[in-house]
């Protein structure tokens, strides 16, 4: 059966931002009359959030007025201490979590009006990255990666093709038969990234991935995420490893008590 297109798609020029464009009678709340930050330029706009808060009781947020612009092909760390707000983001943006308050476009959907019924199709759009690698124990490195092709319902010929791509790009080549308790941690998150990344999706987001990894195996993940996007594909990376992200120079955006506090196109892990 052909996946449902979204009720809601967007090709997003330049962001509107006066009162009535704001304002949606089918939508949650937006409030309004605040300028949205200025961002870095690049490609089309990929993930738009527009005053984002997502509350857990009467005055507790979890994110609080958040707005920000990621663009195609950035490579974008998103920082901040613990319970600053990074995971309840990056969950917003694979639509794992729902928003409170404001607006959130992601690849052209519209996830704040995203229905149930369309949320497995919306993730299969884009690459996720998990700190414990969340591998299938029985199964193969090959069948590991394959399995995402194949609840896809890719042709045979497809899969035989794009896995041995895959894991030769991530390193892995030689090793497609071995099993995840034979592989070190470094391999085990590169199989990961293998299956997050065999669909080609336009954005690839990675939660921790380098939090259960030492320093030396720790860079050879970031180098694998660098490879994947000069090949085109977005990159927001939510991390606390202050080295990687200096180490990076590339685009940071800093949570701090729910809050956007900075975003810099070529920044620093200043907390």
């Amino acid at each position: 059966m052909a996946e449902p297109k979204p009720k809601t798609t967007i090709k997003l020029k330049a962001k509107d931002t006066s009162p009535k464009a704001q304002k949606s009678s089918s939508g949650p709340t937006v409030r309004t009359g605040r300028k949205p930050r200025a961002i870095p330029k690049k490609g089309e706009p990929l993930i738009v959030a527009e005053y984002l808060s997502k509350a857990f009781g009467k005055d507790a947020f979890a994110l609080d007025d958040v707005s920000l612009e990621i663009r195609e092909g950035e490579f974008v760390s998103l920082v901040g201490r613990s319970g600053a707000g990074k995971s309840t983001l990056t969950n917003m943006i694979i639509g794992e979590e729902r928003l409170t308050e404001g607006r959130l476009f992601v690849n052209g959907w519209n996830v704040s009006l995203l229905k149930r019924r369309h949320i497995p199709f919306f993730r299969r759009q884009i690459g996720v990255v998990f700190q414990d690698f969340k591998l299938l124990s029985r199964k193969t490195v090959f069948e590991n990666v394959a399995f995402a092709l194949v609840v896809r319902g890719a042709p045979h010929k497809q899969i035989m093709e794009d896995v041995p791509r895959m894991l030769a790009l991530v390193g892995l080549a030689g090793k497609e038969e071995r099993f995840p308790h034979e592989l070190s941690g470094g391999e085990k998150q590169r199989v990961a990234i293998a299956r997050a990344f065999v669909h080609r999706p336009k954005l690839l987001v990675a939660d921790e991935p380098t939090g259960n990894l030492d320093a030396l195996y720790a860079w050879e993940i970031i180098e694998v995420l660098l490879k994947i996007n000069e090949l085109g594909t977005t990159v927001l990376l939510a991390t606390h490893d202050r080295d990687i992200v200096n180490r990076l120079h590339r685009r940071v955006i800093t949570l701090d008590g729910g809050r956007l506090i900075r975003d810099q196109e070529v920044g620093e892990y200043v907390l």
